[in-house]
Parts: C-alpha cells; sequence; structure tokens
C-alpha cells in the first residue's frame, strides 16, 4: 500500500518568474488508484508547457479502498486544495483570477473531485469549517473538469476486475489479492451502511457526479476498448449531464483504462489545448 504523495509545481518551465500572465491556470490532476507521481506527471508537464501552475497528487491506496465504505479521502481533498489555494493567493495581483482546472484519472481521481465539491458546497454553509477559506476560494474560481477512464459506474465487482488494468507493475497474485479486497470492501459497506442507515456511499458518489452543480464544464475522455469503466453507465451520466453544463466528449474505441493518451496523443492535446483556451477567467 502507498502513502498519500501531492508535487506542486508553480514556476514558469521557461524560469522566467516575472512572466505576468502565468500562470494561465491552476490544474489539480489526480491520479488513478496505484499510480506514482511519475506517472501523474507526465500529464502535468502538458498544462507546464500551457504555462499552468500544476499540483499532482495520488490518494492513499488505502484510503481509496476504504473510501468504498465511508469518505475517507476528505484528508487528502483539504491538502490538495490547500495547495491550489497557495497558489491562488502567491499570483492573483491587481484583480487578476486564475482559474482552477481538475484532471482526474479513473475512480482515485473522481473520487476526490467528488468529495472536494462536496467539501466546497459544505464549506460555504459554514465559513467556520475546517479548511472552509480554502475551500471557497477554490471553488469560486473551478472553471473546469477533465475526466479521463472516469467517473466509472461503482457497482459490487468495479474494485476487483480494474486492479488488473491500474495497478501496474505487480504479479497476477497481488492483483488478485488487492481486487479481493476492494471486493470485500465494497460489500463490507454495503451491509455496514444497511445496518446504521446510512446513505450508500456508492450511490452517493454516483449521484453527486451525474447531479453536482458545483461546476459546469466537463470534459469526458473514454473508450469502448476500456473493460473497467462501464461505458452504458458513463454515456447515460454525460446525457443527463449536457442538460445543465457544459460537456466535451471524446471517444475512443481502441484504448485501454488510462492509455488514452499514450495511443492518442495528438488528439489528447488538443483537448487539452482547447480547454485551456476556454476558461472563462482567462
Amino acid at each position: 500500500m502507498a502513502p498519500q504523495k501531492i508535487l506542486v509545481n508553480a514556476e514558469p518551465q521557461d524560469g522566467n518568474s516575472s512572466k505576468v500572465d502565468f500562470p494561465r491556470a491552476v490544474v489539480l490532476i489526480m491520479g488513478w488508484w496505484g499510480a506514482e507521481l511519475r506517472h501523474v506527471e507526465k500529464y502535468a508537464e502538458l498544462y507546464r508547457k500551457r504555462d499552468c501552475a500544476t499540483v499532482s497528487v495520488v490518494a492513499d491506496t488505502l484510503e481509496v479502498m476504504m473510501h468504498l465504505g465511508y469518505p475517507s479521502l476528505d484528508g487528502c481533498v483539504r491538502d490538495a486544495v490547500s495547495e491550489v489555494a497557495k497558489i491562488l493567493r502567491d499570483n492573483e495581483k491587481d484583480g487578476k483570477k486564475i482559474p482552477v482546472i481538475l484532471h482526474s484519472f479513473s475512480n482515485a481521481g473522481s473520487f476526490l473531485v467528488e468529495r472536494m465539491e462536496c467539501l466546497i458546497q459544505l464549506a460555504r454553509e459554514d465559513l467556520k469549517m475546517r479548511g472552509s477559506e480554502d475551500l471557497c476560494l477554490v471553488g469560486a474560481r473551478l472553471d473546469g473538469q477533465i475526466f479521463d477512464s472516469c467517473p466509472a459506474y461503482p457497482d459490487i465487482k468495479l474494485g476487483f476486475t480494474s486492479t488488473n488494468g491500474v495497478v501496474f507493475g505487480q504479479s497476477l497474485i497481488i492483483k488478485i489479492i488487492v481486487g479481493i479486497l476492494f471486493f470485500l470492501a465494497g460489500a463490507v459497506s454495503v451491509v455496514f451502511n444497511w445496518i446504521l442507515g446510512l446513505p450508500d456511499v456508492r450511490w452517493t458518489f454516483w449521484n453527486n457526479m451525474r447531479e453536482g452543480r458545483v461546476c459546469l464544464r466537463q470534459a469526458y475522455i473514454y473508450s469502448t476498448a476500456d473493460s473497467i469503466t462501464n461505458v452504458y453507465r458513463l454515456e447515460e451520466l454525460i446525457e443527463n449531464r449536457k442538460k445543465f453544463s457544459n460537456v466535451t466528449v471524446q471517444k475512443f474505441d481502441d484504448s485501454k483504462h488510462v492509455t488514452h493518451m499514450m495511443k492518442h496523443p495528438q488528439t489528447y492535446e488538443k483537448l487539452v489545448d482547447d480547454f485551456v483556451r476556454d476558461t472563462r477567467l482567462a
């Protein structure tokens, strides 16, 4: 199991710290379960080449598993939001407002997006809540969300099947063990929440992804060849969000889970270009 990791890069790539238009945006990149920062940083580099500051985060693997039973990622969200808010405060001068973009991968990333939206809403209602100042600032600047291979509908078998596609560099035995643990965590959460009369975290997550209004601009990157992301349920979610949100869709038919940029680099980079260009605060 790997602990939470965060890497911040808030300097212009060319080293010219006096650039008046830097950063164009602050991009929070949330990695998939089992990712290393070096994997996530390949995507952060796309944004830094476009004069954006970046914060890369990979959630603690155990906390992602526990999240199937109850919200366990709030600490990770607060840490990441704090780093984003610091970049905003350090760079917003003379009335300048810098947009924030979220780029998430697989459900480990979209779990963080969903919890961030929930915490932003709570902070707006209770300004004395821990971290509320940072959450409200980031919420006010939140201008877009990119979902790569997510959100995946969290049925009870998802944890078991997903480990083969996102746990890289591990033996088959390790993947099977981790998959079983994910499956058990999901099963226990269903029983636990039923006994206590609590809402099912999985249902709450999916409903918030479908109906959330904290951010009204999304891009979804997915593939029919992805055996982990339930394409039918994802497209159903996308059609629902189109009713009230500005939605961009990039659908492939040959790339696997979280490998879309590797398979289609030019198309992927064009989407990033367009998304950064179209920020409402820029």
